[in-house]
């Protein structure tokens, strides 16, 4: 699954030491701002890394070139009365 929630903290960490340095408030809320947004990223990764897990990955290449998987979104145009 590509994304790692680690890595998003550890840029929401450097954001943080960032806040802490920043010579304006205007930057130093910027900072805290982007901090909080790679950590909503790394819980959203981890909440889809559980999900893939307990629900499985997607369906096999194979199946889909079968026709076994999908086929219930085929395209039925509609009948012109």
């Amino acid at each position: 699954m590509p994304g790692d929630p680690n890595e998003c903290r550890a840029n929401a960490k450097q954001c943080l030491r960032e806040a802490a340095s920043a010579r304006t408030s205007t930057d130093k809320l910027t900072f805290e701002t982007l901090a909080q947004k790679w950590l909503r990223l790394a819980a959203d990764y981890d909440t889809a890394q559980r999900l893939v897990t307990e629900w499985g990955g997607p369906p096999s290449l194979s199946l889909a070139a079968n026709g076994e998987v999908g086929a219930h979104f085929a395209f039925h145009p509609r009948h012109k009365s």
